[in-house]
């Protein structure tokens, strides 16, 4: 530190600092060796066909925002209740995610038709790995009366049901978004539309047909039991009771027999 110091470079890279300095960002560099000992030199036609999928596959960019995963309030993102075939869902509009995403307990729920994918996995912030379990392609959702048919990855996550993103936000053409409120505003088969945020909810009381459902279809992360206790506080005439220490200097006592619920 002392010979960069000497010598006016910044600590953490080999520029000159200054005030405002900033350290260029870091590149991140993938390096892919192939092996072509094992490969044959005549491949069938439908070795080519099924290694071209898994390349147009690979070359997909995927992105989870932290909202979409635990479906926490953001200001980026719109949440609010759709239905799919009838039954209610969360829907979540993220602008920090990629795709549209379902959870994998509707579409079973549903029976939604799922076609198999090569499997690949999402890394998330927490460096954990989700694995997409398949893609559900025209699922009809409902959002405010509105009908649209939409593709959408099967991915566990938390929080909401479902997770509108760029992939949906990209079909609709110029909007208008306020998410002071939050909403956005755009045309759909010529018609306007508003999409409105729901206030965040405080947690109710659930009923026993609810825990039920929420059983059913797998929608529980996890349990948790809580146990509150009303601390016993004795009287004052009780505390006052105890003596002090009887040695102790007269200012001190008598702070200790005005205030005997503190002490």
């Amino acid at each position: 530190m002392q010979e960069r110091r000497a010598q006016g470079l910044c600590y953490y890279c080999d520029e000159k600092f200054i005030a405002g300095h900033k350290c260029t960002a870091g590149k991140y560099l993938l390096l892919l060796v192939e092996d072509d000992s094992n490969t044959p030199e005549i491949e069938t036609e439908l070795e080519v066909e099924e290694n071209a999928n898994v390349d147009n596959h690979d070359e997909t960019y995927f992105q989870l925002s932290p909202q979409a995963l635990t479906g926490h309030f953001s200001p980026q993102t719109l949440k609010f209740q759709g239905h799919i075939e009838g039954p209610p869902v969360m829907v979540l509009v993220d602008t920090g995610s990629t795709h549209n995403i379902l959870q994998p307990r509707i579409a079973n729920h549903l029976q939604l038709a799922t076609t198999p994918i090569p499997q690949f996995s999402v890394m998330v912030g927490s460096g954990s790995h989700l694995h997409c379990q398949g893609i559900c392609h025209d699922v009809p959702i409902t959002l405010q009366d509105k009908l649209f048919c939409l593709p959408f990855y099967l991915l566990p996550i938390e929080g909401a049901d479902v997770v509108l993103g760029m992939e949906w936000l990209r079909t609709l053409g110029p909007i208008n978004a306020d998410f002071s409120i939050p909403s956005i505003t755009f045309s759909h088969k010529d018609t306007p539309i508003t999409l409105k945020g729901e206030p965040k909810a405080c947690p109710t009381l659930t009923t026993y047909n609810q825990l039920c459902q929420l059983i059913h279809t797998n929608s529980i992360a996890s349990f948790h039991l809580l146990t509150f206790q009303n601390p016993t506080i004795p009287e004052p005439q009780e505390i006052a009771k105890n003596t002090f220490d009887p040695n102790l200097p007269p200012e001190i006592s008598s702070i200790l027999q005005s205030y005997p619920t503190v002490f």
